[in-house]
């Protein structure tokens, strides 16, 4: 659940690694997962305050995430055209 809480409001997700983080987290990079231990979430943790850019980076993605919205759209201009294959 905090996974999509997360998603919905375009927060980066710092998680430990098990079978769900790795396919929810990594495989739609919305965020870090590190080892499942003190030592792992404190390197996970120093590595994003010392690289900010990382968080702006997931969170600029998750922005640009694919939705039906999207494609809608997308679809709508390709079907309009700009006049450039005409």
């Amino acid at each position: 659940m905090a996974f999509l809480e997360s998603e919905f409001f375009n927060l980066p997700i710092i998680a430990t690694r098990t079978t769900s983080t790795d396919e929810f987290v990594t495989d739609k990079n919305l965020g870090i997962v590190c080892e499942n231990s003190e030592n792992g979430l404190y390197k996970a943790f120093m590595y994003v305050f010392e690289n900010p850019h990382i968080i702006r980076r997931i969170k600029h993605f998750k922005r640009e995430t694919p939705s039906n919205e999207l494609a809608l759209r997308e679809f709508y201009d390709l079907i309009q055209g700009d006049g450039e294959n005409e």
